[in-house]
């Protein structure tokens, strides 16, 4: 990458100097998203706006009996809790890219295997949008897609 401040022009009417105003785009950290495509090859699409996490669980429970030498013990918990998990989710907006991505998009939301990069980590992910409204200049002006995914695997890994 080329650090500079000024370009000089020269047109059929002279030199001009245009002076360069250099801006940060990526407010937010970019996450890399690898699938595969329908050719059968891996292919990248870079996430560089916002992105909100999430994580939902679930509980199994049972209820126990708290009666212990014929005493009731209010402290001790009924309701216990048998195994405990989530699933963390991210909510990953594009950027804008140009009409001709649209194709990309459809074969990320079609693929059957995807990875993001996090922290120099590739995690397995599934993508859990269930629709694409295909977007265009004329309707949309900018276009930003906004994907919903989620990891595949549970945030604490019980092996089977």
């Amino acid at each position: 990458m080329f650090d500079f401040d000024t370009i000089y022009v020269d047109t059929t009417s002279g030199v001009t100097k245009l002076t360069v105003k250099s801006e940060s785009e990526c407010k937010f950290t970019p996450y890399k998203v690898t699938f595969i495509n329908k050719f059968g090859v891996l292919q990248d699409i870079w996430f560089f706006k916002r992105t909100n996490e999430a994580l939902t669980t679930k509980t199994e429970k049972f209820k126990r009996n708290i009666i212990s030498n014929a005493t009731y013990n209010i402290s001790n918990h009924q309701d216990k809790t048998l195994t405990k998990n989530g699933k963390e989710k991210l909510t990953l907006n594009t950027g804008y890219y140009p009409e001709a991505y649209n194709d990309v998009f459809k074969e990320m939301q079609l693929s059957e295997d995807c990875w993001i990069e996090i922290n120099s980590q590739t995690l397995p992910i599934q993508v859990t949008s269930s629709s694409l409204a295909y977007k265009t200049q004329l309707n949309d002006k900018i276009i930003n897609y906004t994907i919903e995914v989620e990891f595949a695997f549970d945030t604490i890994n019980n092996v089977r």
